[in-house]
């Protein structure tokens, strides 16, 4: 049985390394692989509370929370029985600090392998510049059966676009442009239209640096004083689509 290590290692000047090692099994079949979800969801505005809800096999009685950048050593948890990382409300100036992507790890209380990581989780943080525009091509009522083209337009340096269905559990869909130049657009095309695309949707940019931060959401087309009435981060700028 092969197994490697994922080395963590955090530095304070005049105090030694700390280093935490969590050792993997390449043989996923012997250790289930944990999942992470977001509570209340992958999107989320300065002030909210995020907690990341995990899930895995019976007799797991530890488990570790590593992000891609920060959180370093890994949080772990041990003992505890509830199945949550809370980790607190976004800050409003640094979304960095809950934005990014999260990997959890299980293992066995007799042991001190641990499982492979699972999926990653993408936390995305809204609000932090300025709003893009939303439009659709033909237009917000479609035909059953036709396609329809939701073009993002970003004001700001933007390289990296995404759009988000009001009450859909699927993630975002992204779109990473290779030569941003102005006009700074991306088109989302969702083909073979049934009610089923029917509903709320809202774009916003970000740039590839720190693609989990992201602008505040679209308005709708139409209404260019909404963000001014309803607040700079309101989740009602939506645009709405019908497939009729």
């Amino acid at each position: 049985m092969t197994v490697c290590g994922l080395f963590k290692a955090s530095k304070d000047w005049g105090k030694p390394f700390n280093i935490t090692v969590i050792q993997v099994y390449a043989r996923t079949r012997v250790y289930g692989v944990p999942s992470l979800s977001p509570k209340p969801g992958s999107l989320m505005l300065p002030g909210d509370n995020l907690t990341l809800w995990r899930r895995s096999e019976a007799g797991f009685g530890r488990f570790a929370l590593t992000k891609d950048e920060g959180l370093s050593p890994p949080l772990r948890l041990e003992g505890q029985k509830s199945p949550d990382f809370p980790l607190g409300h976004v800050n409003s100036t640094h979304g960095n600090t809950h934005g990014g992507q999260y990997r959890c790890y299980s293992g066995h209380n007799l042991s001190y392998a641990w499982s492979a990581p699972s999926a990653p989780l993408g936390i995305l943080i809204m609000g932090m510049h300025r709003k893009p525009s939303l439009s659709a091509r033909p237009g917000a009522s479609v035909p059953q059966g036709e396609n329809v083209t939701l073009q993002c337009r970003s004001e700001v340096q933007s390289d990296t676009f995404h759009l988000s269905k009001e009450g859909s559990l699927a993630a975002p869909q992204h779109l990473c442009l290779q030569d941003p130049a102005p006009p700074i657009q991306a088109n989302f095309t969702l083909c073979a239209m049934t009610s089923a695309h029917s509903g709320t949707y809202r774009c916003y940019s970000s740039h590839s640096t720190a693609p989990h931060l992201l602008s505040l959401p679209s308005d709708p087309p139409g209404a260019p004083g909404l963000r001014e009435q309803l607040g700079p981060a309101d989740p009602t700028h939506l645009r709405k689509l019908h497939v009729r």
